[in-house]
Order: structure tokens, then sequence, then C-alpha cells
């Protein structure tokens, strides 16, 4: 209790230079994440389960049953401001380590925040930070807490002081993993293609990538000895690869099979028992068969044949090992799933919303009245006069695209009649529509509205990837990533005037 009490005062002590805004955001509660869940974090006992997502949420889950806990909802604002990139517990369970996207929208520098767990409290910040947190990590005595920076590599502090313990600026590129083995040696992948080991002194050993490639997920073996390296893309056969190697000096000892893997490469990995005294090797990521997302197993320590397991509808982003066997899995979906030690699926990841993609290849159909929209489940119809949404037996056929839009699709480079249209230098666009003699654009962060000139009329922030858009009734409608589907006045500048949230139980 001491111990903690120390830690709150010292982390309050760290004052913000500005104030986090004070408008309120209308969020969505839907009993689940609504934004792909980017870590996951276990307490010593496997019980506890901490979900960080980009829905700007942490969400804590009673384990083996995953009954929900609580909600933890750091400052938030504009656009990526409060997205959550990373999260860790002390090995009790009873702090909560968060970060990402937070606090540099308002504080000009980014922070860690802390949260106790029982009670969902706001105990206070670790700030200053130059760049967001891309990953966190406990280690497994509580004593250490180290965050890995998409611009300015690594810190490490002591967990119950706050006080600096060494820091490592020459990173070429956006961390992406850290891991602590028991002994208390910090292991890091980066985009800059290096291998990194720290003693508990700061003493570093570093390697290029023995693949040549961009190492991603980290997981030390049980016994210390091995560490497993996923790698994101491709190999020069054009083959997905992970590796293990010699966590005393980084040498490949062995590279297990991944024949048959198709996608952009693996992100995450785990050693986990089999609940009968083996080591099993489990790799995810961009991998999947004509059915989904696969986690790759291998018995014995990665040495064992391949076996599939069918996880998720996207993406999975990482994999922890459980303490009696098994493991847990982050996925894009959003959600996460769960295998049980004889390498067999457990739980799937439940998106609490309605999956609306399908509505950029089926298109939609708004009228004055209602909105017409596809779903992974099937097609549905919205009555805005009756409140009521259900199955759409009606067959319709979305509006063609102005034949002088070119170039738009999964694009930051859109083209009418041959010209570039202005987006963010970031800023990628995945719909469009015609408004009459415009063209409405839907992007990862704006409804953008043009004119036959290429000039912008009038643009809107959306809270969620508008992954299809449609005009009608003089308004225009947008399908986002986090399920809802929303109205937006033409004549008023795109101004919102309502919203739907497509539950997943089309109810």
């Amino acid at each position: 209790m001491i111990l903690r009490a120390l830690l709150c005062l010292l982390l309050s002590a760290a004052a913000w230079a500005g104030e986090p805004p004070q408008q309120p955001f209308l969020r969505i509660e839907a009993g689940g994440h609504v934004g792909t869940i980017a870590r996951m974090a276990l307490d010593r006992s496997g019980r506890l389960l901490a979900t960080a997502g980009f829905d700007k949420t942490v969400r804590l889950w009673s384990l083996p049953a995953g009954t929900p806990q609580r909600v933890l909802r750091p400052p938030i604002g504009l656009r990526q401001e409060g997205e959550l990139y990373a999260v860790a517990l002390s090995p009790d369970g009873g702090r909560v380590y968060a970060a990402g996207a937070t606090g540099g929208q308002w504080d000009g520098t980014f922070a860690i925040y802390l949260f106790e767990s029982s009670s969902g409290r706001f105990l206070g910040l670790l700030g200053g930070l130059p760049a967001p947190v891309a990953d966190l990590a406990v280690s497994p005595d509580g004593t250490r807490l180290a965050a890995g920076l998409a611009q300015g590599g690594l810190r490490v502090w002591d967990a119950v002081n706050g006080k600096p313990v060494f820091e490592d600026k020459a990173y070429a590129g956006p961390v992406r993993s850290l891991v602590f083995d028991r002994a208390g040696r910090l292991f890091s992948t980066a985009a800059d293609g290096k291998l990194r080991v720290y003693d508990p002194t700061g003493g570093k050993r570093e390697a290029a990538s023995p693949a040549g490639m961009q190492p991603w997920g980290l997981a030390v073996s049980p016994d210390g000895a091995l560490l497993a390296v996923a790698y994101e893309g491709t190999d020069k056969a054009g083959k997905l690869r992970l590796d293990v190697l010699s966590s005393a000096n980084l040498g490949v000892v062995f590279s297990p099979d991944t024949a048959g893997l198709a996608g952009e490469g693996l992100l995450g990995v785990a050693w986990a028992g089999d609940g009968r005294g083996g080591v099993q090797l489990l790799a995810g990521g961009y991998a999947h068969g004509p059915s989904g997302y696969v986690i790759r197993r291998w018995a014995d320590f990665g040495l064992g044949p391949p076996v599939d397991i069918q996880a998720a509808k996207d993406t999975v982003r990482q994999i922890l090992a459980l303490p009696g066997g098994g493991a847990v899995y982050a996925a894009e979906d959003p959600g996460w799933g769960m295998i049980a030690g004889d390498g067999k699926l457990a739980k799937s990841p439940a998106p609490p919303m309605a999956d609306l993609r399908p509505s950029r290849e089926s298109g939609m159909a708004v009228t004055e009245g209602t909105v017409r929209f596809a779903t992974s489940a099937g097609r549905q119809v919205f009555s805005l006069t009756e409140h009521r949404l259900e199955p759409d037996a009606a067959s319709w056929t979305a509006p063609a695209l102005p034949a002088a839009l070119t170039g738009w699709k999964d694009s930051n480079a859109p083209k009418l009649n041959g010209e570039r249209l202005a987006l963010e230098r970031t800023e990628i666009t995945r719909s469009a529509a015609a408004a009459g003699d415009a063209v409405l654009l839907g992007t990862d962060t704006h409804l953008r509205l043009f004119g036959r000139d290429r000039k912008e009329i009038a643009s809107v922030e959306v809270p969620a990837p508008a992954w299809a858009v449609a005009v009608g009734g003089g308004v225009a409608v947008a399908a986002l990533l986090d399920g809802s589907i929303r109205w937006y006045g033409l004549k008023e500048g795109l101004a919102e005037r309502a919203a739907l949230f497509a539950h997943a139980d089309g109810r």
C-alpha cells in the first residue's frame, strides 16, 4: 500500500502543460470494443485480461469466462487523440498502464496513464514523451515499466517510484514490441530492422534482423533460452517468416514451417503450454486462408508439424500465453479470442457491432425516409420515420460513380478529371459517391465534398473510417467502421443530423 501511494503521488505531480478538452464526446457503449484491439495484457495469475483499442478505451475482463469487469476511459479529443496502442498490467493486476496517442493534441507531449483496476480510478500519468507510445511492458517482478515509442526509442522507469532507469534514443524507426524475461532482460523489435536486448542496467546488445525484414512480434520461451520473432512482410521468396533465436546472442536456431500461409506478414507470437507439460508455438497476423485469418500452431517448441486454427475475420494483432496453457489473442474484428491448450479454438472474437464494410461493394441506397445498407450478415433497411431496422428483401443498386473520379479506393491520391484532390498527408480514401455535380469522399478521418473544379465545398471529421457513403434526399449518409451509420446535411455544410448504431444482432 505504501509503495502504491508513493507511485500515485509521483505520477500525480507530473503537471500537464495544457488541459484535456472539456467538451463532451458522444461515445457508443456496446459492451465491447468498436475499434481495433491494438494490445492486450495479463496479470501473473492469468485471471485478469486488459485490452486497449483504437476506440479510446481499455476494457478489463475476468478469465477464463471472459466476463467484462469495467471500462477505463482516458481523456480523449478529436481524431487520434486518446487512441490506445499499448497496455500493461502490474503482476498483481492492481494497476493498469495505458498509452498511445495520449496527450499530444492538447499538451504537446505524450503520456502514459495509470489506473487502479479494482475501481477504474485514474491515478495519474508519466508525461513528457516526444511521441505516441507503441508498446508497454512491465517486468515479471513488477519493478520496471518500459515504453517503446513511435519516434524516439525506448524509456524504462522504476515502476515503484516512477524514476527513470535508462533510455535508448538510438532507434531509426518506431518500436514495434517489448517483452521482459524473468531475469529482467528487456527485448525489443523496431521498424529499423534491428533486434535489441538490454540487461537490467541498460547494457545493450543489438543485431540486424536475421531475415533482413521488419521484426514485429516477440516472445521469450518459458525457460528464457529462446526468443521467437515474427516479421511483417514476406521474405525474398514471398513467404511469411518466423524465427526462433538464441536469447543470449540473437542468432537463429531454426525457422518454423510457414508453407501455405498467405498474407502480408506475422505480427503476434507466443510460447504456450499444451496442458500436458509440453510447449507449443503460436503465430498470427495478416496470415489468412479461404475462411479467414489463422493462427498457426506448432507443437514441440515449434519443431512439430504446422496446424492452422481459424481464429478471426481480420488481422490478428497479438497473442499472449495463459499460465495454465493455451493463449488469448487480439484481432481487428474487433474482439479477442482464446485458444485452449490442445490447440482448439475456445472463444472467437465477437464484435458487438455489425460489419458495415460490405456496403462499400454493394453500395447504399438512400431516400428521404430510409437507408438501405449491407452487412456481413446480409442486407438491411432502416426506416427513419418508424425507427425500425429489419432485413431487406428489396433489390437495389447503388448509383454509379462519376467516370471522372479515378484512383480513389484505399488511396491518398484520388483524382477528378485527371487532377489530384487535396487530402491530408496520411488520409486514405475508403468510399465515394456522386452528389449531383459534386463528389463525396469518405476517408479514414473525414467526409469531403468536392465540386467539379476540384475545390472543397465542405468537410466534416468522422469518428471512424467511412467505409461506404451515399447521397439522397438532401443528405449524405456514411457507414463507419465503428458500426454507426450517420446522416449529414448537404445544405448545412455536412453538419451531422442523426446516427444509428447497427448492433451485431441485427436489431
